[in-house]
This record gives structure tokens, sequence and C-alpha cells, in this order.
């Protein structure tokens, strides 16, 4: 205990005894010393002692007075410049192990941004391959419903497999590829040869009752051949564009779709049939 005593007055009354100029150091033996590199530089380079606390019951081995280290240390003074290495080598260790750190540092957010720029890559390249890969929307006809003449071309109205009637088109007969379909249709329309009971010798032929007629044929009107009120309504026997089948068309029909065509037909010579007469008008 007198030693322990001996070495905190000595600390107290003379702080310089102890430390990097003395032959008496503090040690981690005997002290409680700051681990950090920048109170260890405090405390051993630059001297300050006033917060190294002794290890509690520690009671060092080996003390010397004053006058005894005076004698012994007198010709082994630490020069001062040795200090300045020692306090520079030690300056220039923590600014090297800062500069790591932060190198360290850098290297990490430049590895983390690399990483997702690279999965940001990836996503969009693995999104575009999925856009290539989508097969395109086929579309198949399921039936053929109608047909119409428009420009000099023939079009087939088509119903679509997986669809409403709401997106039945008119499409041209050159753009389809579904040729059992169209002669499916197209049968409809066959005469048919009867043999007639008073003569087995001739024929006629006969459509089928539902058939389209007029305008619900789809094609384009041409001229007026006829009219007749046979029927008890004035109807206009009417030529179709590349149609060789001509229709009687009421004419209430007639005089809203094609006007042009009705004047025309009075302003030349034309056949009026009536139930009991033909009139030929000029």
């Amino acid at each position: 205990m007198t030693m322990r005593n001996k070495w905190l007055n000595l600390a107290r009354r003379d702080p310089t005894s102890i430390g990097p100029n003395s032959s008496v150091y503090f040690c981690e033996d005997h002290f409680d010393l700051p681990n950090d590199m920048i109170n260890f530089m405090e405390y051993h380079v630059m001297g300050s002692i006033s917060k190294v606390q002794m290890k509690p019951g520690c009671i060092p081995t080996k003390f010397e007075c004053q006058s005894d280290r005076k004698k012994r240390t007198s010709n082994t003074i630490v020069q001062p410049h040795v200090l300045k290495k020692q306090r520079k080598a030690l300056i220039e260790e923590c600014e090297k192990d800062i500069e790591e750190k932060n190198i360290k540092y850098e290297d990490i957010v430049e590895t983390l941004f690399e990483n997702s720029a690279q999965q940001s890559t990836d996503s969009t390249v693995a999104t575009s391959s999925n856009q290539v890969q989508q097969p395109p929307e086929e579309f198949s006809v399921e039936k053929i419903l109608d047909k119409r003449s428009r420009n000099g071309k023939i079009e087939y109205l088509l119903k679509w497999k997986g669809y409403t009637d709401e997106d039945n088109t008119w499409e041209p007969e050159e753009n389809l590829d579904c040729p059992n379909l169209i002669a499916a249709y197209e049968s409809q329309f066959e005469t048919i040869p009867v043999s007639d009971n008073d003569d087995k010798n001739k024929t006629k032929t006969i459509t089928e009752d539902n058939r389209a007629r007029g305008f619900d044929r789809g094609l384009e009107p041409d001229k007026i051949v006829g009219a007749t009120d046979a029927s008890g309504e004035l109807m206009f026997l009417m030529m179709w564009k590349n149609c060789k089948e001509a229709d009687l068309v009421p004419a209430n029909q007639v005089n809203v779709r094609c006007p042009e065509i009705v004047i025309n037909y009075y302003e030349n010579k034309k056949i009026w049939y009536t139930k009991e007469t033909v009139i030929e008008v000029d």
C-alpha cells in the first residue's frame, strides 16, 4: 500500500515525471489507459495524465524517486526530435487508418451501385425478352354471314371465333384463307333443278327461302331495268354491279338509297308492268 501511495503522490506532485520523457511510464498492467488512438497520443506523447487512473489494488513493483531517476537517466535523456518522430508516426498511422476506412466505404458504395445497375439492366432485358417472346394474336373465322360488292371487290361479313357479333367485320375476299367456309356460304344460293309435274322434260330452278334479296345482299346497285306493281306495291327490277342476277326491290327503298338511279330510269325509255298489261313509257 505504501508503494502505491508513493506512485500516486509522485503523479500528483510532478506529473511530468510519469510520461515518455521519464523512466517511469504508464503501462496497462498498472494503469487504466484509453483504447482509442487519439487519447493514446494525448496521454503518452503529449504528456497529459490528468485523467489516467491507477487500477484498483495495483501496487507497482518498481519505483524510483526523483533523485535516483535523474542520476540514472542523466546520460539517457530522450531527445525532443525523437518524440516528434514518434508523434508524427502515430499521426500518420491514424491518418492511414482513416483513409483506409474511407476507401473501404467508397468501395462498398460503388459495389452497391454497380449491383443495383446490373439488377436494373437484367430486369429490363428480361422484360424485353418476355415482350419479344409473346406470340402474335391469331384470329380465326368461325362463319361467313353475308356478302357484298364494294368498289368492284367482293367482301364477306365474318364472325370471328371467341368474339361477339359486335366484333363482326367486312373483309375483302382476297384477304381470306378459308375456302371451305366460303364454299359453304355460296352453296346456300345455288339453284336446284326440279321436275315439273306437267312436263317432265322441263325443269325450273328455285332458290332457298332464306336467301338474301335486294339491298340485303350487300351489292352495289347498277341500274333499274323495269318496274311493276303486280304485288300491290311498286317494285323496281334492279341490276347490281358485278352480278348478273336482278332483284325486285321496293320502290320506297330505292328512292331513299339511290335516287339518282330512279331519276335516270324515268328519264329513259322503260317498260311499266301492271297486273293486266305492260305499258311502254317514253
